[in-house]
């Protein structure tokens, strides 16, 4: 039994590791979407500025193209983030099945050694009452 309760822990730990890293790839998810709307924000901004200034103008398209290949490049590691978070998803649903398994045979376990001991107990408490 004493096996049973260290995987059981483990699978735990396990668990416990995968949700935490899903959390971080959330964190980084909304951290990159932050920075992308940002990025919108003052591309609008520049923009404006340029349609007003012919001299920003000029190099305003360099400017539009850098901040679209950043972007770009944002929503590369978006998709990454996700094919990442799907993965981890399945590993969360693997470790769970195996810990609830686990956690399963366990009380199967305490609820046949209750029994054998109930059953040891009256087999006890008949003898006594027939050597009375």
């Amino acid at each position: 039994m004493n096996s049973l309760l260290t995987l059981i822990k483990l699978r735990k730990k396990d668990l416990d590791e995968k949700r935490q890293e899903l959390s971080e790839l959330q964190e980084q998810k909304g951290q990159l979407c932050h920075y992308f709307d940002q990025m919108n924000e003052e591309l609008k901004i520049e923009e404006e500025f340029a349609a007003n200034d012919p001299m920003t103008s000029v190099t305003f398209e360099n400017y539009r193209r850098v901040i679209k290949e950043r972007q770009s490049n944002i929503n590369l590691a978006l998709e990454g983030i996700k094919i990442k978070s799907a993965k981890i998803n399945e590993e969360i649903a693997l470790l769970y099945g195996e810990l609830k398994k686990f956690e399963i045979v366990l009380q199967k376990k305490i609820l046949a050694q209750k029994k054998e001991q109930k059953g040891k107990d009256n087999k006890m408490l008949d003898e006594v009452a027939l050597g009375s």
